[in-house]
Parts: C-alpha cells; structure tokens; sequence
C-alpha cells in the first residue's frame, strides 16, 4: 500500500495544539517562528570560519561559508541559494 506525502502532510497539520495538551506543548512554544543560524568554527591557527543560513522562507533559504583570519574582515568563501523544487 502506498500512502501519498500530501494526504500524510494534510494528517499531521494543525492549526493550533489540542486542547487537552495546550499547556503542555507550551514547553516549545520559543521554536515557533522565523531562525537565523550562524555558527563559527575556530581553527588552531586563529582562522574563523564561519556559516549562516539566512533569507529563510517557506520555500527558499541562503547558506554563506566565510573565513577570517582577524575576525573583523570576512571573506565569503561560499555561497548557497537554496530554493525548493517544484513538482511531487
């Protein structure tokens, strides 16, 4: 048997938590809305590199890889535009 994406997708949406559990789901509450994620390795050297993920959206995101080596002048290294494809 082969269930579809969508009628899984269209099982598992809600608009809000279950009344009975609303409380409850509160704890994860701060998850809720838009992220930026940045995150900066530190090399033995002194380098930083550095990856963020902005420009979120349903639909598309933007992933950059930078290094520096004082930390005040960035150089992009990277650039990713992601965005979703079309189709099933």
């Amino acid at each position: 048997m082969t269930v579809s994406h969508k009628l899984i997708i269209a099982g598992l949406h809600a608009t809000e938590p279950a009344k009975d559990r609303a409380e409850k789901v509160g704890l994860y509450g701060w998850l809720i809305g838009d992220w930026d994620m940045d995150g900066t390795v530190y090399l033995d050297d002194g380098t930083q590199i550095r990856w963020s993920v902005t420009e979120i959206s349903p639909d598309s995101f933007r992933w950059l890889g930078e290094r520096s080596r004082d930390g005040a002048i960035w150089d992009l290294q990277a650039e990713l535009i992601a965005k979703r494809a079309s189709g099933d």
